[in-house]
């Protein structure tokens, strides 16, 4: 649900910003896939982490065309899980 009202937010704000010419206004979403990995804790325990897929949206604006200042806003999501069998020492 989220996911659809930064889109929508994203087709209403669009059209405005381009008719004003000196803004710049950039939207990229992305998917891919990120991997899993492991940590060890203090413990000496090894927590192993699951990859699976990633998806987001970067909101991109300039003032002005020629400026070095750019303000972005990234919304990134990754559904994963972290193994713990044996953590709790059972």
């Amino acid at each position: 649900m989220k996911l659809k009202m930064i889109i929508l937010a994203g087709w209403v704000l669009v059209p405005a910003l381009g008719a004003q010419a000196q803004i710049r206004f950039e939207i990229s979403p992305f998917y891919g896939y990120r991997w899993g990995g492991g940590i060890e804790t203090a413990g000496g325990q090894d927590l192993g982490f699951q990859d699976g897929r990633a998806y987001g949206l970067s909101l991109d604006y300039s003032p002005k065309p020629d400026s070095d200042l750019m303000i972005e806003l990234l919304w990134s999501r990754q559904d994963s899980g972290v193994d713990l069998q044996g953590a709790s020492g059972e």
